[in-house]
């Protein structure tokens, strides 16, 4: 299926965007009401699906790789870039973006080693 890696790639970057966007937005801009998922659970949910599309936006090793790396190091530079916008650097924020983009890698790779796996990105 030649078309996983390049839809996985188109969705991808739209993930990086959404997350710049809604990372960057001034806290002032954003909605009031209190989410139903805790900060930290969207930070690791984001990461994780980012990381996802990395990992199945192509059939070679180093390129995907390369995508989990940016994948990672985008979720650092947002937290340093943050408080240019008004909001808040947070360390644990960062470890919940590097846990989602690590346990996207990890189900990335048991489910590309199962035979549907297998079949579906033949």
């Amino acid at each position: 299926m030649k078309r996983i890696p390049l839809i996985s790639g188109i969705l991808w970057v739209l993930m990086l965007v959404l997350i710049g966007v809604g990372s960057l937005t001034p806290v002032d801009n954003l909605p009031k009401e209190p989410s139903l998922i805790s900060d930290k659970m969207q930070h690791f949910a984001g990461y994780l699906i980012l990381t996802l599309f990395a990992c199945f936006a192509s059939n070679h090793k180093n390129t995907w790789l390369v995508l989990v790396i940016v994948s990672i190091g985008f979720g650092v530079a947002i937290e340093f870039i943050q408080p240019v916008t008004g909001r808040h650097f947070e360390i644990a924020d960062m470890v919940a973006n590097i846990s989602g983009s690590a346990f996207a890698v990890l189900v990335s790779e048991i489910f590309k080693k199962t035979s549907y796996g297998i079949l579906l990105l033949k």
